[in-house]
């Protein structure tokens, strides 16, 4: 990718592909993006996702859930804005150290797209911001399901 704005541009239209993913139950339009090597990472799994096939069937068992369900999330491009947003406290854990309650902040380019899904279930409302990386090339290297307390954003033009 030649530039930043260039690379912005190219992760848009691939959530876009990856909202059609969730809004439809079909992800086969956002599989090409995936580097073999992707990692899926979620903050409420120990372990990562490694390796393009493992996040096919992942989403695709998601997809068929989904569609089975009926219960289809509502999907929402944003923008991150600023590029530190503080996080009081948040529980840290350095060095194998014992965890302590910190601020923290959490650095992240201004401007850069993302996904915002809200689901309910059981009368629950839940959310989480999905934030795509990129190698050079504009292929997906990592998928960060994350808290959308986590970030300051605001709804992108569509």
């Amino acid at each position: 990718m030649e530039n930043r704005t260039k690379k912005n541009d190219r992760l848009r239209l691939i959530l876009g592909d990856l909202r059609k993913g969730y809004e439809t139950g079909d992800f086969s339009d956002f599989f090409p993006h995936l580097r073999e090597d992707c990692r899926y990472v979620s903050m409420w799994v120990l372990e990562p996702m490694t390796g393009r096939g493992n996040i096919v069937r992942h989403l695709t068992g998601k997809g068929r859930a989904i569609r089975d369900s009926g219960n289809f999330p509502v999907c929402t491009l944003v923008q991150l804005e600023g590029n530190l947003h503080p996080v009081e406290n948040g529980l840290v854990s350095a060095g194998g150290r014992p965890a302590r309650r910190a601020r923290v902040g959490l650095w992240y380019p201004d401007g850069k797209y993302c996904l915002l899904l809200k689901q309910t279930i059981d009368g629950q409302t839940n959310s989480i911001i999905i934030d795509l990386r990129l190698d050079d090339d504009g292929a997906v290297t990592e998928i960060n399901i994350c808290m959308p307390e986590l970030f300051a954003y605001r709804a992108a033009e569509e």
